[in-house]
């Protein structure tokens, strides 16, 4: 099965996690023809998404209840 950005884009954003994550996991494993960085084939890439991309830094920031000086 083809892996669509529209569908990572989409977990991304159910988990908590931006856009900007999103599109860099997807070039990130397109441009490597969807392996690992030791030449392994990513067979689920939900599985390394959530190992080694969702990280606090992804995070989407919400600053509705922030206080501004």
């Amino acid at each position: 099965k083809e892996i669509r950005i529209e569908d990572i884009k989409l977990y991304f954003f159910e988990n908590g996690y931006t856009d900007l994550a999103a599109q860099r996991f997807f070039d990130y494993y397109s441009v490597a023809n969807w392996k690992d960085s030791k030449g392994n084939k990513v067979k689920n890439w939900k599985q390394k998404a959530q190992a080694v991309w969702f990280k606090p830094d992804n995070k989407i920031v919400d600053n509705s209840n922030k206080m501004v000086y």
